[in-house]
């Protein structure tokens, strides 16, 4: 396996990306996990590992991953013991190989992948914990490019979407976990999350590159 690069410049991400002409193995926190080109690759994106070495998942919690891409948060979650993950995504390339993933490790039967927009295939049920790595690029998305999904949300419409829609999927006490960028602009998602009524119980960052941000959002009533 080739050794992981950081890309922070999102052409070159996905230049990089679209250079391999089929499915490869790339290692995260010492699991392989299989990616598909036109899905979010932890070569080139520490996004994974950072919310994974950050978040509060546990033992018997039920998880949603949101955006899944391929499986890895998915896939953590259910390894550290939440005892039932849903993973959603739009990229119907993404769900092909997040099921994948599940199944070479071991962990199909913790683990639903759903081919969704946000939430419109999934059914009515509450998570302790909903996770979603948001793209942070303020551009518009490619269909005939599903990598850019993954990248890519014009004016933060998904985002919006998500913080707006996510209470009807939080379980009473929950907790959303909001992976996104410096490279995006913060201090307007900071305003989205206000105004959808969520406060944000702390914030954790880590520079490399460009600096990531993990949010911990609770609903304003708890």
């Amino acid at each position: 396996m080739k050794k992981n690069e950081i890309v922070s410049n999102v052409n070159e991400f996905i230049e990089k990306s679209l250079q391999h002409k089929g499915e490869y193995i790339v290692e995260v926190m010492g699991r392989p996990i299989r990616i598909h080109p036109q899905v979010l690759s932890p070569r080139y994106s520490y996004s994974s590992r950072f919310i994974i070495e950050n978040w509060d998942v546990g033992a018997d919690m039920t998880v949603l991953d949101v955006g899944t891409g391929s499986g890895i948060l998915a896939l953590f979650a259910a390894l550290q013991g939440a005892k039932r993950v849903v993973a959603l995504d739009i990229n119907i390339h993404a769900c092909a190989i997040a099921e994948k993933n599940m199944r070479e490790n071991r962990v199909f039967r913790k683990v639903t992948v759903v081919h969704s927009d946000l939430y419109t295939g999934l059914p009515k049920e509450r998570f302790d914990r909903v996770v979603f790595n948001a793209p942070y690029w303020n551009k518009k998305t490619d269909p005939a490019l599903p990598l850019t999904y993954g990248v890519y949300d014009e004016d933060y419409s998904v985002l919006n979407r998500f913080l707006k829609e996510s209470g009807e999927y939080l379980a009473l006490g929950g907790k959303i976990l909001l992976g996104f960028s410096s490279q995006g602009d913060v201090a307007r998602v900071r305003q989205m999350i206000n105004s959808a009524g969520w406060n944000i119980e702390k914030e954790i960052r880590e520079k490399k590159g460009h600096t990531r941000i993990l949010f911990y959002l609770k609903d304003n009533g708890t």
